[in-house]
């Protein structure tokens, strides 16, 4: 297992251009949310928490300007593969509108991760849903803004 987290950080670390991540599980990644950053994102423009049918627990903060999402974090709980996936599908949201971050999918997140081993397939369609997830709190938020501002 420890190989397969070396791989699947080696691939994420390929495709972001960033230095040698650590695997264990308090590694720091770009995407990946600290309570530092968590504080910096303060009342995102989307959020989602979702329990996996494996048990990991992924959450998305999206963060927008102009239409598009200027800042997204993750946080999980799960595996190597997990925090690989999450950490993808934030990287991928940064820069897309919301029709763009429909087409994030877990197939999506697996062809850009270089592809995933099998009984790890499950992480980024975890991943994928906790985004679209997000992106449809964004979408009840910016409509409720628009009723008020209309109706007022």
């Amino acid at each position: 297992m420890r190989n397969t987290t070396n791989n699947i950080m080696d691939i994420v670390r390929a495709q972001t251009n960033k230095p040698k991540l650590d695997p264990s599980p308090e590694f720091t990644h770009p995407y990946r949310i600290t309570q530092t950053l968590k504080n910096k994102l303060d009342l995102p423009d989307g959020y989602a928490c979702i329990n996996g049918q494996c048990g990991d627990i992924m959450e998305i903060y999206l963060k927008f300007r102009d239409g598009l999402v200027a800042k997204a974090l993750f946080e999980t709980d799960g595996c190597g593969s997990s925090q690989a996936c999450g950490a993808c599908a934030a990287q991928m949201a940064v820069g897309k509108n919301p029709d763009e971050l429909v087409e994030i999918t877990g197939e999506a997140i697996k062809q850009r991760l270089g592809g995933l081993p099998e009984e790890s397939e499950h992480c980024a369609l975890l991943a994928a849903e906790t985004l679209q997830a997000a992106l449809e709190d964004y979408m009840v938020k910016e409509t409720m803004k628009r009723k008020r501002s209309s109706s007022g």
